[in-house]
């Protein structure tokens, strides 16, 4: 959460212009802010034309630990005023007295409202490359394997060709080599009954 107050003290309608504060202010880690500064037309400022004053609360942190520097942006009459400082942020309330211009001095103040950071970033493990297998394809396999088995154990037994072929044939040889027993007696029958004519007067 970031809450800016911000009081602005222009000594000339030409002067520089501060902006917004960027960034946030964290409990236990050092302050790292940004500003943003518009020029005029035909203004050139340096680092050296600004200062400023951190609070943790009402505790004024080291100046000689409070660093500055001017960083340019894509607009010619834009830049960015970064803020650090070396002392870890002990208060919930750090406030940042800005002052800017060399011959003519504007100035403002920043409120900020500093965070707990609840969890520390961890590492991210190292995995290693494990070759991928496309779940569809096993799947498939699978399932088109149990469908074979059950087919299969479904599937009534069929024996050979051949077998069939010899279990028709063997009754029908039987009963072709019994059909000729089977005549004899007829034809026995049947000659005496010739005779018998043949003896008649």
């Amino acid at each position: 959460m970031l809450i800016t107050l911000a009081l602005l003290v222009s000594m000339d309608a030409q002067a520089l212009t501060l902006g917004r504060i960027q960034g946030a202010a964290l409990i236990g880690r050092p302050l790292d802010v940004s500003v943003q500064v518009q020029l005029d037309a035909n203004q050139s400022l340096s680092s050296a034309c600004f200062e400023a004053d951190v609070f943790h609360a009402d505790a004024r942190q080291n100046p000689a630990g409070v660093r500055l520097r001017l960083e340019p942006t894509t607009t010619p009459q834009n830049a960015r005023l970064r803020i650090t400082s070396d002392s870890r942020i002990d208060e919930p309330i750090v406030t940042v007295y800005v002052r800017a211009g060399c011959a003519q001095m504007s100035s403002r103040r920043y409120v900020l409202l500093a965070d707990i950071v609840s969890e520390q970033a961890e590492p991210v493990p190292r995995v290693t490359s494990v070759p991928l297998v496309d779940p569809s394809s096993s799947s498939s396999s699978a399932s088109g394997a149990g469908a074979a088995s059950s087919a299969s154990a479904g599937r009534p037994a069929v024996s050979s060709p051949g077998a069939e072929t010899g279990a028709v044939q063997r009754p029908t040889a039987a009963a072709r080599q019994r059909a000729p027993v089977a005549a004899e007696p007829r034809r026995a029958a049947r000659a005496p009954a010739k005779r018998a004519v043949a003896a008649a007067p």
